[in-house]
């Protein structure tokens, strides 16, 4: 039997300083962590999960586990950038998108995308969380969206 303190996973990131760092989780961590966002955001089997937040990322900050746990449809869009985000718009009204994690830099991109297409999407249904850095007034007051931001904060856990 796997001891749930063993380390599952390895993280790393070098985002704010350009120096690489790891982090490790748990069994443990990855478990409760998975219950926390599926619960706190009432994922359920008739969401449609993307996942946008690259995996090395916090492990794809939760999101990926958390959509099978529930029952509910996992979309990867694959490769993109900042400058192809329209892929990811695309993707999310081919498969009718409920739920997406992701930072302003990607979202800002996504909502330029969106303003120029000539039918705007009904994204009603979708709920956003944006995180890694505060989301400009701009992206927070979008209106013609249709979609709500839910705020997020990072936790740690042992």
């Amino acid at each position: 039997m796997i001891d749930e303190t063993s380390a599952y996973c390895a993280c790393y990131s070098s985002v704010t300083t350009g120096k690489p760092k790891g982090v490790y989780y748990s069994d443990r961590c990855i478990y409760l962590h998975t219950l926390s966002i599926a619960m706190s955001t009432q994922l359920s089997l008739n969401d449609v999960v993307m996942q946008t937040v690259p995996m090395f990322h916090s492990q794809g900050w939760g999101e990926w586990p958390a959509a099978p746990m529930v029952g509910a449809k996992l979309v990867f869009p694959g490769n993109y950038t900042i400058e192809t985000t329209g892929i990811i718009v695309d993707l999310m009204i081919s498969e009718g998108v409920t739920f997406n994690c992701g930072a302003p830099a990607i979202f800002m991109p996504m909502l330029d995308y969106i303003g120029s297409l000539p039918e705007k999407p009904d994204f009603s249904g979708l709920r956003l969380i944006s995180g890694a850095t505060e989301p400009p007034l701009s992206m927070m007051h979008e209106s013609g969206s249709g979609f709500a931001n839910i705020g997020k904060a990072g936790c740690k856990c042992r």
